[in-house]
């Protein structure tokens, strides 16, 4: 897991998702798109795919930012109890992967 805050990298949060049906990339950075990657079996080649979010789906986290302030919340707009429930999620797998690799983590 990495985490990055430097010059250039305004809004940089990306999110790769793997399934066993392919990979699904986003990121804030271009919210208009999705990316699709999938193995052709029958040719043997990764095909990617760019999707465009419809408009019904789109957010502006700046204005999601505003409303929270004023006391507005979105009825999907995560609160922090979700973000805590997240990072309880993401430190089980950091452990897990302390407790089960055969490599080295570099805390």
């Amino acid at each position: 897991m990495t985490t990055r805050n430097a010059v250039g990298f305004s809004n940089a949060l990306e999110v790769t998702l793997f399934g066993d049906e392919g990979t699904m990339e986003l990121s804030c950075e271009r919210p208009d798109n999705i990316h699709l990657i999938r193995f052709n079996h029958e040719q043997k080649t990764r095909d990617k795919t760019s999707l465009e979010v419809p408009v019904t789906y789109k957010r502006n986290q700046l204005e999601d930012f505003i409303d929270l302030i004023n006391g507005l919340t979105p009825e999907d707009c995560p609160t922090f109890y979700d973000g805590y429930e997240n990072q309880k999620v993401l430190h089980q797998i950091l452990e897990n992967t302390r407790i089960t690799s055969e490599h080295e983590v570099i805390k």
